[in-house]
């Protein structure tokens, strides 16, 4: 979803996936074995499932590359009320950021949507807001993340 005024441009996004937390994102990380095809990292598995999950959704929201500085809002959709608010965002802040940029090439790079530039201090103008939604609550989606992102006017 994409609202344009004359003073910013907002766009939605609507990520139906249940991100980890940052802890268990850093506890995979540590986390590896070795196959006949070379060593296999639980962090590098599990975040490229994840990136490419958000990138189809970013691709089938219609999202349009934003220019400026810009701001985002998320708003969770939980089963239940548990873990450390600042720890399920941060998962998910991770993995939606790096999607929403433009990615970077070479052997240890990544492919982005390229609706963001990247996630620096440059572009990245922190939270426009955050809000919680549990199961049974009014505006209850199921599980997942809504992503609204807005260009932060100097």
């Amino acid at each position: 979803m994409t609202t344009t005024t004359a003073a910013a441009s907002v766009q939605s996004v609507w990520f139906p996936i249940v991100f980890p937390g940052l802890n268990e994102l850093v506890a995979a990380r540590g986390a590896s074995w070795h196959t006949r095809g070379g060593r296999q990292d639980r962090y590098n598995l599990t975040k490229r499932r994840l990136h490419d999950q958000a990138l189809l959704c970013i691709f089938a929201a219609g999202l349009r590359p934003v220019a400026a500085p810009y701001r985002i809002a998320y708003e969770f959709h939980l089963a239940a009320r548990r873990g450390d608010p600042s720890n399920i965002r941060a998962g998910a802040e991770k993995v939606i950021l790096d999607a929403l940029a433009k990615g970077r090439a070479g052997p240890r790079g990544w492919t982005g949507a390229g609706i963001v530039h990247c996630d620096g201090f440059h572009c990245y103008r922190g939270l426009a807001g955050e809000a919680w939604r549990v199961r049974g609550e009014p505006g209850y989606r199921g599980e997942g993340v809504l992503v609204t992102l807005q260009e932060a006017r100097p």
